[in-house]
């Protein structure tokens, strides 16, 4: 079927119909992406509390919390680094990183007096340093009195060893020595041990906020890169605290203050990713994430079962490649820019999806993720009741795995509901 259009002169052309019909349902199928997107993308709505940072950071606490109850489960299959060669442990002190960036960066450009910013945040690293000793004196006392077991949490299992390490003194040690120890961050739960790497690295905030509002930024990072690699090159543990084997306060700075320039020049960077140049970065990050993600499915990690893994790249080769740039502890550099392009990836996802994502999982990661360091706290001792009722053993077993994930899921409903009937919230910090 044709229709006749004029031309100019009076003659008359035929143009087939079916065209103009592709070119409708064209035009309606896009005019209904467009209707989907704007119906589910994020739109902010708890004043300048940007909820997809919650959203992520509820996330990395599921992810800490299967992991520390040392039981292979369903949780497992997701938490083991299956998103790329990354963990709980670095999107923690990156998120901390971005929330401190925008909460302060807010109040600097404000206006606020500097000594108010520098004291509020001293403030909060002398309550981490004290909630730090608190809980290391708790589970001593706990582990002194015998009642329970709770080796869980006084000892480190190296499982690719088969190797078992105190965390604390003998129980024949002198006072003196245990409160010693307790003070300097020398001994306690090595599932808690990143506050004290907190507590250094917060003390620092106010001097790279002040820096960050001259204008140098660019500078600040430029020093935390030297900084990294320095250690990379020749290790050092200034501090002397336990946390720093997990934890080099060195090394793990980098990430830590590229978070707070996250958060102080957040809008200006979610105004960038809205510029063609700037869909152009943030899809080579999401391509990138996806080959890290390929990557990653190729693990030689034993307590990963084989049938969840790939092994398109030769185990040496993914062991050669990951124990050069993926190390965990010393925080290999390509697993610095794996975080970085995940990062983004979630946000791009939380952003376009954000009405389903939040309906189906919104209700639980959001209220854990704004409460974190509540739930970090009490964490500590589900893993030890845990501990108690399926006691964690040197390798991993992949046996009984709807138990183990049983257990998880009641240790996540049980700390979900803690935070939902704010139980203890004026004795507990948040």
């Amino acid at each position: 079927m044709k229709s006749l259009t004029p031309l100019s002169g009076g003659t008359m052309i035929a143009i087939p119909v079916a065209h103009s019909r592709l070119d409708h349902a064209s035009l309606t199928l896009r005019q209904r992406l467009l209707s989907l997107r704007q119906r589910w993308a994020y739109v902010a709505e708890d004043g300048e509390r940007d909820l997809r940072i919650d959203f992520l950071r509820g996330v990395v606490m599921v992810v800490l919390i299967t992991v520390h109850i040392e039981l292979f489960s369903v949780f497992n299959l997701f938490t083991f680094e299956r998103f790329g060669c990354i963990s709980g442990g670095e999107g923690f002190v990156i998120l901390s990183g971005v929330v401190l960036g925008r909460a302060y960066g807010r109040r600097v450009r404000a206006g606020a007096p500097w000594t108010d910013t520098t004291w509020k945040l001293l403030e909060r690293a002398a309550q981490l340093y004290r909630v730090s000793v608190a809980l290391i004196a708790i589970v001593w006392l706990v582990r002194l009195s015998g009642w329970v077991d709770v080796s869980a949490i006084t000892s480190f299992i190296d499982r690719a060893n088969d190797k078992v390490y105190p965390l604390y003194p003998a129980l024949g040690a002198s006072w003196n020595a245990v409160a010693g120890s307790m003070a300097v961050l020398r001994s306690g739960p090595h599932q808690v041990q990143v506050l004290g790497l907190y507590v250094i690295l917060i003390a620092f905030v106010p001097l790279a906020l002040y820096i960050m509002n001259q204008g140098k930024t660019s500078g600040i990072l430029a020093m935390s890169w030297i900084v990294y690699l320095y250690n990379t090159a020749y290790p050092a543990m200034p501090t002397g605290a336990q946390f720093e084997y997990g934890f080099p306060v060195l090394t793990w700075q980098l990430i830590f203050f590229h978070g707070v320039a996250v958060g102080y020049h957040w809008k200006a960077l979610m105004d960038f990713a809205a510029t063609p140049r700037g869909r152009i970065a943030v899809a080579g990050c999401v391509a990138l994430a996806c080959a890290f993600a390929f990557f990653a499915q190729n693990t030689t990690n034993a307590n990963m079962p084989t049938w969840a893994r790939i092994s398109v790249i030769p185990p040496d080769v993914f062991n050669d490649i990951y124990r050069r740039f993926f190390q965990k502890n010393t925080l290999g550099v390509l697993r610095v820019v794996n975080y970085a392009v995940a990062l983004v990836t979630a946000m791009v996802a939380l952003t376009v999806a954000w009405v389903p994502l939040r309906r189906w999982l919104g209700w639980f990661l959001i209220p854990i993720g704004q409460c974190t360091l509540y739930v970090f706290i009490l964490h500590l001792f589900v893993v030890a009741f845990i501990n108690i009722i399926i006691p964690f053993k040197i390798s991993i077993s992949h046996d009984d795995i709807w138990l183990n994930t049983a257990a998880h899921a009641a240790a996540l409903a049980f700390l979900w509901a803690m935070v939902r009937w704010r139980v203890a919230f004026g004795f507990i910090p948040r």
